[in-house]
């Protein structure tokens, strides 16, 4: 079981490699095989299809994530430090993986989005749990008003994703974003955090202005 487990790791761990730096459209199973001296049958004994390897990898990376951003949000306990945790581990992700993105038009886009669809909802619903229990904890320290955490919660995730869309949209088909455009996403989101814990400060549980 053990050296099961490892070889399906070290399928996983190839197809990563390959997938951030190629994309997943230009990556072949063949190629991930070769690198790891794994013979086709192989590989598809552990990976059906190249579907079932990208939701696997997609699944490793959401491990990894929360794995790297609970480690961070041990170390800060103010929910201005919580939150910058949040959006500096959300960029080392973003910019690692960006080339997992298919931001092209295709078959294939469509297909990876079914299929990874399951993956990544369980991801937003555990991160939107994370933050309001961050938020629950702020009210209680009194740094922020009493306020529907979970709501607030959908609320911040959703608006800082949005902005790095908005800012990686213009980039489509151009060139693939480097330092200079994550930093510049990093620090729009800083302002605007620095803005929603203003404002939960000054709204009650019913969004009302204190």
């Amino acid at each position: 079981m053990i050296d099961i487990d490892r070889k399906r790791d070290l399928i996983v761990e190839s197809a990563i490699k390959r997938f951030s730096h190629f994309g997943i459209q230009k990556t072949t199973m063949n190629e991930i095989a070769d690198d790891i001296s794994v013979t086709q049958p192989s590989l598809y004994h552990y990976f059906p299809d190249k579907m079932s390897l990208v939701v696997a990898v997609v699944e490793k990376i959401m491990a990894q994530y929360f794995s790297e951003l609970e480690g961070m949000l041990e170390k800060v306990s103010l929910l201005e430090d919580e939150l910058l945790a949040i959006l500096i581990c959300r960029k080392k992700f973003i910019g690692r993986y960006f080339m997992l993105n298919l931001t092209e038009s295709s078959p294939e886009a469509g297909l990876v989005e079914n299929a990874c669809y399951g993956v990544m909802e369980q991801a937003r619903v555990k991160e939107v749990a994370l933050v309001s229990t961050l938020f629950s904890k702020a009210v209680e320290r009194k740094e922020i008003a009493a306020i529907e955490t979970d709501k607030m919660s959908k609320l911040y995730l959703e608006t800082i994703t949005g902005l790095s869309v908005f800012e990686l949209i213009p980039l489509k088909n151009k060139f693939s974003p480097g330092e200079k455009e994550f930093n510049s996403i990093l620090e729009k989101q800083k302002a605007l955090s620095a803005v929603f814990i203003a404002g939960l400060k000054a709204y009650d549980v019913h969004g009302n202005l204190l």
